[in-house]
């Protein structure tokens, strides 16, 4: 039976990184491009690896016509998956390579003993130093309410619960939504809202994840209204909604490491496109 996580007890660090030096003000009636935000959070209670049964129905493999004779015949490019976003939106309304440090706010690297966070070969590469649970996370300006945003992610040496994703509709007042995937193959999402989770889709086995340590995958997210629509490598896993965030917010990527030390991921792009 899938098992409800429960955070007893979060510690929150914000930290902004504009001009100056300054706590952000509550006022701020609406983030400006410049605004780059880094939260951490200590999780307590340890995610569960093991006891899980997947509920999640497998997607079906691309379909494939069985051969009416023995006479060989040509090989074929593979079909694109008609859930694929990214083949029906066309190129991004923008696209991040990570050559320009200052959209993250890292014209240094950020290192806070937990987490570091840093720009490097056009990656960006978030580590998490202890299997402690310690989950960090960056942010970049603000996009529109109606929005998919997608982030290239590869792994390094990885086991069980490690986990990464994006994080989206962030802010200083109502927290944000976290897309997480872990390194054995299911994924979930939770809702922060400033100090504590709450679970809006509970851990999940998913085919689609390129599960294990060294590998890459490709995470969506379809935001529409108060409509979330989860991707993983192109494949639709689920699509939920939340009341909490529908407008504007920042956008992200975070780790959080349980079972290995130093667990990195890195991502070669970040990409946006703007519903119509």
């Amino acid at each position: 039976m899938t098992r409800k996580i429960f955070f007893t007890s979060i510690l929150i660090l914000l930290v902004l990184i504009a001009s100056g030096c300054n706590l952000p003000r509550r006022s701020q009636s609406s983030p400006t491009p410049d605004i780059v935000a880094t939260q951490v959070a200590t999780i307590l209670a340890a995610m569960p690896t093991t006891d899980l049964q997947a509920s999640l129905t497998p997607q079906p493999a691309t379909p494939t016509t069985q051969a009416t004779s023995s006479t060989p015949t040509p090989s074929t490019t593979p079909t694109v998956s008609t859930d694929d976003p990214r083949s029906q939106l066309g190129e991004p309304t923008y696209r991040d390579t990570f050559k320009k440090a200052g959209l993250w706010g890292l014209d240094e690297p950020y290192d806070d003993g937990h987490t570091r966070i840093e720009i490097q070969n056009n990656h960006l590469v978030l580590t998490s130093y202890s299997a402690e649970g310690w989950m960090g996370w960056r942010t970049t300006f603000a996009k529109s309410g109606n929005t998919y945003i997608e982030g290239s992610f590869s792994t390094g040496s990885c086991s069980g619960g490690d986990q990464y994703g994006l994080l989206f509709r962030s802010n200083e007042d109502t927290g944000g939504d976290f897309f997480a995937i872990t390194c054995d193959g299911r994924y979930s999402l939770s809702h922060f809202d400033g100090s504590q989770f709450s679970s809006l889709v509970n851990l999940k086995e998913a085919p689609a994840i390129h599960s294990g340590s060294n590998q890459t995958n490709r995470l969506g997210v379809w935001l529409e209204g108060n409509k979330i629509r989860l991707y993983v490598n192109g494949a639709l896993l689920t699509e939920t909604t939340d009341d909490q965030l529908s407008g504007q917010g920042n956008f992200g990527a975070f780790i959080a490491g349980l079972k290995t030390a130093n667990f990195s991921v890195s991502l070669s792009e970040f990409d946006y496109w703007e519903l119509k």
